[in-house]
């Protein structure tokens, strides 16, 4: 009986460890963004519009301005890379 209430104790203090190291391990990650021009809180659903707004007003599609990822396994686009020259310069997109 003693045995057990050891190990219900030692797992519950596990647990909770886990849980208070999960909450401090987002703040280490480093953002997806590089924003330049944008608000750095703007939300996910007002940076969709300002987006979305800009390929209609360009006539492009996201991957104009926007790399690919250098994962060459995936078709994803890496939004926080400035290896185009069409997203750095209002200029390049002047055809």
């Amino acid at each position: 009986m003693l045995h057990r209430k050891k190990l219900i104790i030692s797992l519950s203090l596990f647990a909770l460890v886990l849980t208070g190291l999960s909450a401090f391990r987002s703040q280490d990650e480093k953002p997806k963004h590089n924003f330049k021009v944008l608000p750095k809180d703007i939300s996910h659903d007002d940076l969709k519009k300002v987006m979305d707004g800009w390929c209609q007003a360009l006539g492009v599609k996201c991957g104009f301005c926007h790399a690919p990822s250098a994962d060459s396994t995936s078709h994803r686009l890496d939004f926080a890379s400035d290896a185009k020259p069409e997203k750095i310069s209002p200029a390049a997109c002047i055809r």
